[in-house]
Parts: structure tokens; C-alpha cells; sequence
């Protein structure tokens, strides 16, 4: 029955003089575990004798009815009588229910659907064979319950559970499976999808095999198979540049017993939004909330990609594609750049080439003067702008200036390399955490002072006259000071001659620096050293150094 039928339906069940018919009976076996026998026919306007029955195969709970027209349609109840067995003929002939149907003049404008889904033709000689199978069906275990699998008989309906699948012998039977093997299950926090159903599931293959085969849901799934992971990786860039989505991990790797791995990869915005309380002008979460808001939809998307690697590198994947989301290009806001395209732009940013020209390399496959309509080979890393470019130029490390990503190891590096050269420039250098007792200054102190060969000639020669120190403060994000000592050459401007990094600028620092600098050049005497303090402004001029 459609949605229609059945509420007016029950609207004419709730009025006075209306009688239950077929669909009652129906519901009936159904909410109270029965199976309903029903004969009908025998008659001037059906002779055809029938007994139907509603997809319940329990003897224990059989009742059997006959329909007669009489009265504009009555039930009467049907009792085995041992006494006339043996001379009553088969069930289903016409001669065993014309003593039943002698009498039945009524009329009624009643049919009984006889080819409906719900009602089908039933051969009473099989009771004996079902309290047969039943006897011996209780003989054997299973570790969900006594299951029954029909094997060829299409007369008999099977019961199916909503959750696995699995076909058993009668309803009793699947209620004792789920409770079993179900409700004992941890983690069942899945709710389905549909809202008239209010079952829970462990896992999201479980929820789209029911939402399949009970709700009739269109789920696209397939299964796939790759040689190796570059394929598959290659594979699921595609289809994220495709549909304009992506699937991340959010567990690590399932280690199996015969050498393979498992993981799963999960839409990007499947799940709910993290919460970020603001506190003043700070948040208390972790991360600030991003000005494009959150990803997620807050509910499930069960697209997904069921991942297994074997031992031979090749790639099983079960993959769901369908997504309770919009895959429209103004959803691509909250994806990053592909790793292909982020690699080659790394490729060109270390070539040199100009931001202008990354992007027209970028972008030479759409914008054309006459495609300017046909936005089909549009793609949203083709929108990136130029800050992405700088963004990215900064996390190339630059073989000519940096050693190291790590700071304090590219560092040791370049001094090392600087103290090999024919002339060495490194005054004094002081590894942080590390006792230095040449220099005696404390283990947490960092310093590197240096000179170059032309800063050497120039404070030889230009020291003498008037020598200017001074420091500048927070030079990096390390708040180190930078402290410089600098002379007038010839035309009154000044010259670097000596560079000094340090976490402090305290006397003793100070002194390890200028006694670096006075032992490169032992014989050059200083007159005046001026310096400018921070704290009142004022300069200061010593003389005989």
C-alpha cells in the first residue's frame, strides 16, 4: 500500500461499522510474531481454493483462518480434526473445501490480493515437514542463534536482520541474533540515516549495507585494485581535483597478521565542528577559528575509502563515492593546493622563475580569449594567488643561505664552512646549552661574532680615529641582539667592521667580543669608543683604548 492508501485507511478503521480486513491481518502477524493462515475461495466468484500466508514460517505460532463471503465477508477458524484426516483429500483441492464453502451465499465486494509481495500461496503438507526441520534445527548451535538459510524452496520467506543481513528461520530467531551478537556491540553511536529508523550501528559499512538493502538508498560502491600505492595515491588526487573534496586519514595504519596494513580515509567534512571559545582577545582551544568558518556539515558523510596494503604493494580499496554534501565548485573554498601542483610550483620557485610566470604556467589551460565560457576545465587551485606563491617560497630551504630546516644546526654548519675558507672570519662562536670555558660565558648564552678580511683592513685603518658600537635588539624571532662596531672611512660615512649575535649584551658579553676583535688586530690602538645607551639616550666617549 502507498502512504496514501494507508492513512485513509486507518481513517476508516477509526469509524463505527468498519471491519478488518487483509491489512490488519497483516500488521498483526507482524507486530505479534504470528503466522496468520488465510483460505480463501471456494465460491461462485472465485472457485479457485487458496491458502495464503503473511512471511512468517513458525509452527509454534500458526493460526489458521478461512474467508467466506457470507455476511459481506467473515473469518471462521480452522481446527485439525484427527477423526477425519484420513478421509479428507489433500489441501488445496476443491473437494476438501467444499464442505466449507457449501454454505457461503453472502456477497462481497471484497478481493483478496493473493499476488501480493506480503501474501503468498501456502501448501498446508508442509506443516509436517516444518515441525520436522524444526526438531532438527534444534539441534544446531550457532553463535548467533539457530539460523535458517533457505536453499531453493522459493515457497518459504526468509527473515532477515536489518543489520548484517543474515537470513534465519523465523523472527524469534533474528530478535535472539541481534540481541546477541548486536546489542553487545561497543561504540554503536551511528544513527541511521532515514528518521523513521531508529536503529544504531558500529561502523559506517554497516549503516550503508542496511541504509541498501532495507531503505532502498542509492550508495554508489565500488571495489578497486592498484599495484602500487604511487597509483593509488595518484588515483585519489584525481578524484579529490574531481569532486572537489578529499579524504584524510584519521587513525594510524592497522598492522594485520599476514604483513598487510588497513586504514581508512574519510571525507574531509564528515563529522562536526570544532568548538573555539574566545576569551577576551584570546581563544582557550587550540587554534584560532578559521576565517572561512568550518568544513565540516555536522552530521555523517559516509563516503569513504576502505584501504588495505599488501604485502606485494599492491592496493585493495572498497570505495564509497556518494556524499551527503554539496560537491559543487563553491566547495573547493576549504581544500588546500593538490600535492602535484604544490610540488611543481616548489620545482620553479627553486629555478628561479618569476611569480608572474608561475601563475600564467599555471593557469594556461583556461582563460583563454575564446574558452572564456567553458568553465568545464576549470579547477579551484587555478584561483590561487600570488600571497600562496610567497607562502610557499618560504618553506623552500635555499642551499646558498640555509644548511639545515633547523636553525641552530644550519648555524653550525655555515661556521664550520666559514672556518675551513683561507681566511677565517669567525671571531668567537658559542653553541647554546653547551659549556664553552674558552669563553666563560654561561651554558644557556649564545654567541657568534665575526670578521671579515675587509672589515679587518678597514678597522686597522680607520679604528684609530674614532670606533662607534651600538646594538640593535630583536633582530629575529629568537629576540637576539645584534651588536656592531663601526668606523668613519675617508668620506665620514660609516663601515661595519665587526658583527657580534648574542642572547645579552652584558659586560662580559661585550668584553669576550671586543678581546676577539682586539687579538685580530693586537697593534691597532683605539682613541675613542662611542656608544650609544638605550636607556638614557646619552653618548658616551672613552678615550685610551
Amino acid at each position: 500500500m502507498t502512504d496514501t492508501e494507508t492513512t485513509r485507511y486507518l481513517n476508516n478503521l477509526r469509524q463505527l461499522g468498519t471491519f478488518a480486513g487483509q491489512e490488519s491481518i497483516l500488521a498483526l502477524s507482524r507486530v505479534l510474531n504470528l503466522n496468520i493462515l488465510v483460505t480463501i475461495g471456494g465460491d461462485s466468484q472465485n472457485p479457485v481454493v487458496n491458502t495464503l500466508e503473511h512471511n512468517f514460517h513458525n509452527s509454534g505460532n500458526i493460526i489458521h483462518l478461512v474467508w467466506t463471503r457470507a455476511g459481506g465477508g467473515h473469518y471462521e477458524s480452522v481446527i485439525e480434526n484427527p477423526a477425519l484426516k484420513e478421509h479428507t483429500a489433500p489441501t488445496g483441492s476443491s473437494q476438501n473445501t467444499a464442505s466449507v464453502s457449501d454454505n457461503n451465499t453472502g456477497k462481497s465486494s471484497y478481493n483478496w490480493r493473493s499476488d501480493a509481495k506480503t501474501c503468498k500461496p501456502f501448501s498446508l503438507d508442509v506443516l509436517e515437514d516444518i515441525k520436522s526441520h524444526k526438531v532438527q534445527n534444534q539441534n544446531t548451535e550457532h553463535s548467533y542463534g539457530r539460523e535458517y538459510v533457505d536453499k531453493g524452496d522459493s515457497s518459504r520467506s526468509q527473515t532477515k536482520c536489518p543489520r548484517c543481513n543474515r537470513s534465519f528461520y523465523n523472527k524469534a530467531t533474528m530478535m535472539r541474533h541481534q540481541k546477541l551478537a548486536h546489542e553487545k556491540e561497543n561504540g554503536q553511536k551511528i544513527l541511521c540515516s532515514i528518521s523513521t529508523c531508529a536503529l544504531k550501528f558500529h561502523n559506517v559499512d554497516t549503516l550503508v549495507d542496511h541504509l541498501r538493502n532495507f531503505h532502498g538508498a542509492c550508495i554508489d560502491v565500488e571495489s578497486l585494485t592498484f599495484e602500487s600505492i604511487d597509483l593509488f595515491e595518484q588515483f585519489k588526487e584525481q578524484e579529490s581535483i574531481k569532486i572537489h573534496s578529499r579524504y584524510v586519514k584519521q587513525r594510524k595504519n592497522k598492522v594485520n597478521k599476514d604483513g598487510s596494513q588497513s586504514y581508512t580515509l574519510v571525507c574531509h567534512r564528515d563529522g562536526v565542528k570544532r568548538i573555539h571559545l574566545k576569551k577576551g582577545k584570546s581563544y582557550l582551544g587550540k587554534r584560532k577559528e578559521n576565517i572561512k568558518g568550518s568544513c565540516k556539515i555536522q552530521k555523517l558523510c559516509p563516503s569513504r575509502m576502505s584501504v588495505k596494503v599488501k604485502s606485494d604493494g599492491s592496493v585493495q580499496v572498497k570505495y564509497i563515492k556518494s556524499h551527503t554534501h554539496s560537491l559543487s565548485f563553491e566547495e573547493s573554498k576549504f581544500l588546500p593546493l593538490p600535492d602535484s601542483v604544490k610540488s611543481e610550483i616548489c620545482t620553479m620557485l627553486a629555478l628561479k622563475i618569476p611569480i608572474n610566470t608561475i601563475l600564467d604556467r599555471i593557469r594556461e589551460n583556461v582563460g583563454e580569449r575564446n574558452e572564456r565560457d567553458d568553465l568545464s576545465k576549470l579547477k579551484y587551485y587555478h584561483l590561487l594567488d600570488r600571497k600562496t606563491i610567497h607562502n610557499l617560497k618560504k618553506t623552500i630551504v635555499d642551499s646558498s643561505v640555509m644548511r639545515h630546516s633547523d636553525d641552530a644546526t644550519s648555524t653550525f654548519l655555515k661556521v664550520n664552512e666559514l672556518r675551513n675558507e683561507i681566511y677565517n672570519p669567525v671571531l668567537v662562536y658559542k653553541q647554546q646549552n653547551i659549556d664553552d670555558p674558552l669563553t666563560g660565558l654561561q651554558k644557556e648564552d649564545f654567541m657568534l661574532a665575526i670578521m671579515t678580511k675587509q672589515q679587518l683592513a678597514m678597522f686597522k685603518k680607520f679604528a684609530s680615529l674614532i670606533l662607534c658600537m651600538d646594538s640593535t635588539h630583536k633582530t629575529n624571532v629568537y629576540s637576539f641582539k645584534l651588536i656592531t662596531l663601526l668606523v668613519l672611512d675617508e668620506f665620514r660615512h660609516g663601515y661595519p667592521v665587526a658583527f657580534c649575535v648574542s642572547n645579552r649584551e652584558s659586560e662580559d658579553v661585550i668584553s669576550v667580543f671586543l678581546n676577539s676583535v682586539k687579538m685580530k688586530s693586537p697593534n691597532t690602538k683605539v682613541n675613542i669608543l662611542m656608544t650609544d645607551d638605550d636607556n638614557s639616550g646619552i653618548v658616551e666617549k672613552t678615550s685610551g683604548i
